[in-house]
């Protein structure tokens, strides 16, 4: 039965890897797997599910988990043991509808250790006024399933809320089950796909996938697919006429990065989706396209850009761990920068020259005045190299980890042509480890003029005169 206590099926995919456990404790018990059974219902803006949790905890009493606000539990088993839980309503502000679902619950204390929670729950996803309409998580008869995670839209138990940080789990088995004329998206890889009288059910796996990652949408799609790249689009002709102009560029971005960059570190196949307004995302190997960017991709360079940025973060990948003083370094910043040489090729036109120009005027813009484009204060600049995992979300994408970053690897496609770029390029990416003395190693091979400049660079915030384009 659909939701009766569900057996662990572990479906094995060769290349998979368990997640690691979080370096630091972050006061609730720690989830290792996941295995869910979701079911929806479009027209009556509902879902239905059972997720196993297996979890790690030093608890026994109050052990707390966390639901979209409208989510309410039906069912509770802990180690196969029905267990008594309480409920209540909570507010945060990190969750679209700014209330959660806070379920506490004990267990005997010489349980503590293991824990496999098996949850049964069913709800609402109704569309949020809370906030602004970019957050667009909700189940409803138009636009079907559009679910983030953490700390959007908590679709299935978390053990946090809030600023703590989210980590990779395994989703050893999610299936997915909607009314026929729709498919399913999670992330990772799916397994299998069919339809059943009038549902259609697709089953997914995704190893070691950071749970902030897990977004599931379902709409009225059709697929289109080549090399690897599944473009999931509405059935009208301009939809369609987009998607094949959207997995043509995919393609042509993917090879580009295989001759320049190597082989990726994963092969996780792509899924492009196009979703509704205010709806670009980027979750693991998903790329959601709002519908403005879907109808306007042959007049507008943005979309493309979020395209090729999602397509080189395998090909650029050196798994660093988060001690290293180049993981923000290498995680944010090589992503920020190298999509751009192969969209510069692909787009024409001076492209490339111009998208710097752009770049460097914002980044004199921000360093004048501390703000960014939306008006908004930015943290203190800091170098390059002084950045780490504890402050990286406050310099992606809006500063340090892609402004000073481009620029720096202009300046080095610059001081060594692009030819010669190219094969430092895939050098850097073949290698397994990273630290300054390599790294400065190996750009004085292709540059061997630019010791000091590469410190500056690097090592402090200063932007001489030299370094500049204008």
């Amino acid at each position: 039965m659909r939701f009766g206590v569900l057996a662990v099926s572990v479906l094995l995919i060769t290349s998979a890897c368990s997640a690691p456990r979080p370096e630091k404790s972050t006061g609730f018990p720690i989830a290792g797997s996941y295995e869910i059974d979701a079911v929806f219902y479009p027209e009556k803006s509902v879902m239905k599910a059972a997720a196993v949790v297996n979890a790690h905890t030093d608890q026994s009493d109050s052990i707390i988990f966390f639901l979209h606000g409208e989510l309410n539990i039906d069912s509770l088993f802990v180690n196969g043991v029905k267990t008594e839980f309480a409920s209540s309503k909570e507010y945060t502000y990190y969750n679209y509808s700014l209330v959660v679902n806070r379920t506490a619950f004990s267990h005997p204390a010489n349980n503590a250790g293991e824990l496999e929670l098996t949850v049964y729950y069913s709800g609402y996803f109704n569309p949020s006024r809370a906030r602004s309409p970019s957050d667009y998580m909700r189940i409803d008869p138009d636009d079907g399933v559009l679910l983030r995670s953490f700390p959007y839209s908590i679709w299935f138990p978390v053990f946090q809320h809030g600023t703590v940080e989210s980590y990779p789990v395994d989703f050893t088995r999610v299936s997915i089950t909607t009314p026929k004329e729709f498919r399913a998206l999670f992330s990772g890889e799916m397994i299998s796909e069919e339809v059943k009288g009038d549902e259609r059910v697709s089953v997914w796996q995704a190893m070691g996938l950071d749970y902030s990652n897990a977004q599931c949408t379902a709409r009225k799609y059709e697929v289109l697919s080549g090399e690897g790249i599944y473009v999931y689009h509405l059935r009208n002709d301009s939809s369609r006429a987009h998607a094949r102009d959207i997995l043509t560029l995919a393609k042509n971005i993917n090879n580009d990065y295989a001759e320049n960059y190597g082989e990726p570190a994963d092969k996780n196949t792509l899924y492009i989706m196009e979703m509704p307004k205010y709806g670009d995302i980027s979750s693991a190997n998903v790329t959601g396209i709002s519908s403005e960017a879907w109808y306007n991709f042959d007049k507008a360079t943005w979309p493309k850009i979020l395209i090729a940025h999602e397509l080189v973060h395998p090909y650029v990948q050196i798994n660093l761990p988060p001690s290293n003083p180049f993981y923000a370094f290498a995680i944010e910043g090589f992503p920020s920068y190298f999509h751009l040489p192969a969209l510069g090729k692909y787009v024409g036109d001076g492209w490339y020259e111009k998208r710097m120009l752009q770049i460097e005027k914002s980044y004199l813009a921000k360093r004048e005045k501390g703000i960014g484009r939306r008006g908004r204060p930015l943290p203190p600049e800091a170098p390059i190299l002084s950045l780490s995992v504890d402050n990286i979300a406050s310099y992606k994408d809006t500063f340090v980890l892609n402004d000073r970053v481009v620029l720096f690897f202009d300046y080095l496609m610059r001081k060594t042509g692009e030819e010669r770029f190219m094969q430092f390029s895939k050098e850097l990416f073949a290698r397994d480890d990273l630290d300054y003395d390599i790294f400065e190693a190996l750009v004085l091979k292709y540059a061997p003029d630019i010791k000091d400049e590469l410190a500056v660079w690097l090592k402090s915030t200063e932007y001489p005169a030299e370094f500049r384009l204008q």
